[in-house]
């Protein structure tokens, strides 16, 4: 179970310093970041981390389409995905 309190700086720095939330016998402490539905929230809803993860992953995949680009010649493989400058 996750929970996240969302906010500017100023309205998160304002709230008290113990921000559980009891639920029956569990307490449960707020994260500043969350995942819901493969989305990375962060509690200012920047999407800093969102946007570092998915160009993270897309850096790495077209590092991998290049390097079985050079495996081929010209023929077997289109020219625009060996040509990404990273």
């Amino acid at each position: 179970m996750e929970l996240i309190w969302f906010g500017s700086h100023t309205t998160l720095g304002k709230m008290a310093t113990d921000r559980s939330v009891t639920v029956g016998s569990v307490d449960v402490q707020p994260t500043d970041i969350v995942r819901n539905l493969g989305v990375l929230q962060d509690s200012e809803l920047t999407m800093k981390q969102h946007i570092n993860k998915v160009t993270s992953t897309c850096y790495y995949s077209v590092e991998k389409v290049q390097i079985i680009c050079r495996g081929f010649n010209s023929q077997w493989c289109l020219k625009p995905c060996c040509n990404v400058n990273i």
